[in-house]
């Protein structure tokens, strides 16, 4: 079965318990998440069965191929500034907790995540010029319409910088990327990472020769993702990674130089400042001033921050996806303090620190809410996301979104536990490339320290059962005649014929939290589509169309998927 991994996981979501520790299956999640973001042809890998091809056409405005990348977030533009650092996180989560990682059986997948960012990055330089391509799609534009990434037919225009209009915090950030990904990659791939280095250099020169805010050369950008502490945080992360990579001391001097005024504040690192990664690399590397600004930083933040009622940490800009400013602290505390030694009094307390937010997301909240999409029957069912949602506009019906988005992080409770799953409020529901990274480096920490303690997996009322992130075990002697009984799922009752997804098996649905198999004689009928589990489109030939797949042409109806009649 092609979707196996995916079953497995969604088994083990309807569990019943108050609050995860399964820091493994929740860093599984993470990365088929990144996975439902790709843009470009997908490959014969992808494990996201309700994703297709799209944006094909990126960059031809500009005669260039711009294919591949990760949309960021709920909407439908490549915004290449909070994609890079997603990239540079992520491989820094690499580096730092390999062990985790491996552990967690992901390492393949956390690199295939990387690659696929830096493929793209790598696509975004013009050789022979001086124009760096960073975004696709414009936010005023893509705003305007609730389509799923398949389905664009609006302009995405293609922006860039150049030395008449540098952007040097894309640019920076970039070649923090590259530099960082090169050692992700240095033993693996020596060629690729090889090639990033390169790459890096080159970014990381035209960034700090032309010196300029990236959001005034390109408003589109800034629209949306505004530099608002300047450029010299990106300078500094670019030339600390370029140090980490190549030992060059002149690198190290310049990152010094740019992070000597900075103040450590209640604010963890995010795409935006990186001014925390700078100074927590520098104290790792033993520099001994900012030693002592980290662990006097650590020891202030856990003893005097500030948290919601139910212990969920928050800061001057928790109002807007908390989950991420959260884990963005923890994140910054632990890169620093795992190193230290065993019983160290800054070790332990950033250890509890990290643990503490990891189960608040997890569910060990007031409401008991697990905030990562797919990962328990508590978890978001409505976020913000207009290809999951599978609904015309924000607001349509169906209420809760068509398509799980798994591993997907939403925004979060206020600064009192209040939450409520409704994709229309992005500040709570959105979900984006970079609310996961710093989260999941936390998973990956917790698992790494040994504290990871599995979820049960659900017993199945049959001889057998399905065995988390490996396929079926197929009975001596099945003893039932519905086909997906052979494979350890029950029947879908008569009147719960509702699918997600169909494979070479046969047509799939869900009920109460458990995978079935969706029997043709069970949703018997003339129209091609309800043995699939939909109904034939009350209107008929007057029915929306809303795609066509390899069965027919699909609508929308009074809140329920259709088959559109073949004759039409």
């Amino acid at each position: 079965m092609k979707f196996t991994t995916i079953l497995s996981i969604a088994a083990a979501a309807g569990s019943a318990f108050a609050a995860s520790q399964d820091y493994a299956r929740h860093l599984e999640l993470n990365f088929l998440f990144y996975e439902a973001q790709r843009s470009g042809p997908l490959p014969s890998t992808n494990r996201i069965p309700w994703r297709g091809d799209s944006g094909l056409d990126h960059g031809s405005d500009v005669g260039v191929d711009l294919t591949g990348g990760y949309y960021d977030a709920g909407d439908n533009v490549k915004f290449n500034f909070p994609q890079a650092f997603s990239m540079t996180a992520i491989s820094w989560m690499g580096i730092e907790f390999a062990k985790g990682v491996e552990m967690a059986n992901q390492t393949e997948y956390l690199k295939d995540t990387v690659k696929w960012g830096c493929d793209y990055l790598l696509k975004c330089h013009e050789k022979g010029t001086d124009v760096f391509y960073m975004q696709v799609g414009d936010g005023d534009i893509d705003h305007q319409y609730w389509k799923a990434y398949e389905n664009i037919d609006y302009p995405t225009p293609t922006f860039f910088v150049d030395s008449k209009n540098p952007g040097t915090e894309v640019t920076g950030e970039t070649a923090a990327a590259f530099a960082a990904a090169s050692i992700l990659f240095k033993d693996s791939d020596p060629e690729y990472s090889a090639t990033l280095l390169d790459q890096a250099k080159e970014w990381y020169e035209f960034a700090d020769k032309y010196q300029f805010d990236y959001s005034q050369s390109v408003p589109a950008a800034g629209s949306y993702y505004k530099s608002y502490n300047g450029y010299n945080d990106e300078l500094a992360w670019a030339a600390i990674w370029l140090y980490r990579a190549l030992g060059d001391e002149a690198y190290l001097e310049k990152a010094k130089s740019l992070v000597a005024n900075y103040k450590l504040s209640e604010v963890g690192i995010d795409w935006d400042s990186k001014y925390q990664g700078v100074i927590v690399i520098l104290a790792q590397l033993g520099v001994k001033e900012y030693v002592e600004k980290v662990e006097a930083w650590v020891k202030d933040i856990c003893t005097n921050g500030k948290f919601s009622p139910g212990g969920l940490y928050i800061n001057k800009d928790s109002e807007w996806g908390s989950n991420r400013r959260a884990t963005a602290m923890a994140a910054s505390l632990i890169y620093y303090t795992h190193n230290l030694p065993e019983g160290n009094e800054l070790r332990e307390m950033a250890k509890k620190f990290a643990k503490s937010q990891a189960d608040y997301i997890q569910g060990a909240n007031p409401l008991g809410i697990d905030y990562v999409v797919g990962a328990d029957e508590t978890s978001p069912r409505s976020v913000h996301h207009r290809t999951a949602s599978g609904a015309a506009c924000i607001e349509c019906d169906p209420v809760q979104n068509v398509h799980i988005i798994y591993g997907a992080l939403a925004g979060g409770p206020d600064v009192e536990d209040n939450y409520l799953d409704d994709r229309a409020d992005y500040k709570k529901n959105e979900v984006a490339l970079d609310y996961n990274v710093c989260y999941a480096a936390v998973l990956a920490y917790l698992v790494e320290e040994g504290l990871n303690v599995e979820d049960p997996i659900p017993a199945w009322e049959y001889d057998y059962r399905i065995t988390k992130g490996a396929d079926p075990v197929q009975p001596s002697e099945p003893t039932e005649a519905c086909w997906s009984e052979k494979l350890g799922y029950p029947c879908c009752p008569s009147d719960r014929c509702h699918v997600l997804v169909t494979d070479e098996s046969g047509s799939w649905g869900v009920y109460q939290n458990e995978w079935c198999g969706i029997d043709t004689n069970v949703c018997k009928s003339d129209c091609w589509s309800t043995p699939l589990g939909y109904q034939c489109c009350p209107s008929g030939c007057k029915a929306e169309v809303y795609e066509t797949d390899d069965n027919g042409k699909w609508g929308y109806e009074n809140g329920k998927w259709c088959g559109v009649p073949k004759d039409c």
